[in-house]
C-alpha cells in the first residue's frame, strides 16, 4: 500500500456529510452486509496484531510523562520477546505490567489502614 504524503484532517460530523453525500471510498453497503464472522475472518491479523482484552481500558489515556531510567538489560530482553508478533510494543506492555502492579496494589489497604484495623478488631 503507498503511503499518501498528503494527509488531511476530518471532524466526525465532515465526515457524516461526506458519506451522506456519497464522496466515500469505501463500499459502505457491502461493509453493512457483512455479518460479524465475516468481519472477524477480514481483519488481517498478521498486520494488525491479535488485540489483548486484557490491555483495553475505558476513556481516553491521559498524557504520559517522558523519563529516563536505566533497566536490566534482561527484564528489557524479556518484553521485547514477550510482545513479539503482538502488535504491542514492548514499553507499552512494560506500562501495562506497572499498571497492573499500581491497581493490585491500590487494592491492598496501606499499613497505616491494615494497622488501625487490626487494633479496632
Amino acid at each position: 500500500m503507498e503511503k499518501n504524503e498528503n494527509i488531511v484532517r476530518y471532524t466526525a460530523a465532515e465526515l457524516r456529510e461526506m458519506r451522506a453525500r456519497g464522496q466515500s471510498q469505501t463500499n459502505w453497503a457491502y461493509v453493512d452486509s457483512l455479518t460479524e464472522d465475516e468481519l472477524e475472518a477480514s481483519i488481517d491479523w498478521g498486520e494488525e496484531g491479535v488485540p489483548d482484552p486484557d490491555s483495553i481500558r475505558a476513556g481516553i489515556p491521559g498524557p504520559g510523562e517522558h523519563i529516563n531510567m536505566l533497566i536490566d538489560d534482561d527484564i528489557v530482553t524479556w518484553f521485547r520477546a514477550e510482545v513479539a508478533g503482538t502488535g504491542l510494543g514492548f514499553k507499552t506492555r512494560m506500562n501495562d505490567a506497572l499498571r497492573e502492579y499500581m491497581e493490585a496494589r491500590r487494592q491492598q489497604p496501606t499499613a497505616v489502614e491494615a494497622g488501625s484495623a487490626h487494633r479496632a478488631g
